[in-house]
C-alpha cells in the first residue's frame, strides 16, 4: 500500500463573493483531495459547502482557525474518495468574503478511501519567532501530511521535512510523506513575529494508513 502525491492546484486570485469555482487537475477514481481556504477579509465567514458535478461528498476537517486582530480565518475541507475526471469544485460561503483557495490531491495503490482522523486550530495566535509550531493533531498510523501558511506580515521557507509550494498570492502549502509520530505538529521555518491563523487536520486511509494535514494563514 503506497500513498502518492498527484497534484496541487491554486485558485490563482483572491475573488470576493459568496461562492467561487476552482479548476483542479483531472482526478482519478478514489483520489483524496484536501481543500485549504483562507478568508482574507473576515475572521467570521465560514465555508458552507463544497460540491462538484459528480456529487462527491466534501466535509469539514473540524480545524477552524481565526484571528480577529488579523481579520482572517482558515478552514480545511476534504473529500476522501473522488470520482474520476473531476476538473472543478465549487465553494460556498456563509457570507461574501475575499478568499484564497489551494488544493492537494493524493492517490493510493490500494484505492481505499480516506477518512478524518482529527483536527485542530489556533485562535488569535501570534508567531514568536522561527521555527514556530502550528496546531497539533493526532495521528493513528504513519502516512502523509499537508500544510499551508500565510500570515499578517511574515512569510516562511516551509515546514521541516515537507515539500512546500507558493501560490500566486504568497500562501505557502505543501506535504510530507512518511511521518509516523503520534501527533503531527509542523514546524514553520523562516518566519518572523506576526499574527497568523493555523489549522491542522489528520486523515487515515481506511485500510490503516494516516494522512495528516496542516494549514497556517
Amino acid at each position: 500500500m503506497t500513498i502518492s502525491f498527484r497534484a496541487k492546484d491554486d485558485l490563482g486570485s483572491n475573488p470576493t463573493g459568496s461562492s467561487t469555482n476552482v479548476t483542479v487537475t483531472s482526478t482519478n477514481a478514489g483520489d483524496m483531495m484536501a481543500v485549504f481556504v483562507t478568508f482574507r477579509s473576515s475572521s467570521t465567514v465560514t465555508v458552507s459547502s463544497i460540491t462538484n458535478a459528480s456529487s462527491d461528498v466534501f466535509a469539514s476537517a473540524n480545524a477552524r482557525s481565526s484571528n480577529t486582530t488579523q481579520g482572517r480565518g482558515y478552514e480545511i475541507w476534504y473529500c476522501g474518495s473522488l470520482s474520476a475526471g473531476v476538473t472543478q469544485i465549487t465553494l460556498n460561503f456563509s457570507a461574501s468574503a475575499t478568499v484564497a483557495v489551494q488544493t492537494i490531491t493524493f492517490s493510493t495503490d490500494s484505492g481505499n478511501p480516506f477518512a478524518l482522523d482529527g483536527g485542530a486550530g489556533l485562535t488569535n495566535a501570534s508567531i514568536a519567532g522561527t521555527p514556530e509550531n502550528g496546531a497539533s493533531a493526532t495521528v493513528t498510523t504513519a502516512g502523509v501530511g499537508v500544510a499551508g501558511m500565510n500570515s499578517g506580515g511574515s512569510s516562511s521557507t516551509g515546514f521541516t521535512g515537507g515539500t512546500t509550494y507558493d501560490d500566486a498570492n504568497g500562501n505557502k502549502f505543501g506535504y510530507i510523506i512518511g511521518t509516523s509520530a503520534s501527533s503531527f505538529t509542523p514546524q514553520w521555518n523562516g518566519v518572523s513575529a506576526a499574527t497568523w491563523v493555523t489549522s491542522t487536520a489528520t486523515f487515515y486511509e481506511n485500510a490503516g494508513t494516516a494522512l495528516m494535514g496542516q494549514i497556517c494563514v
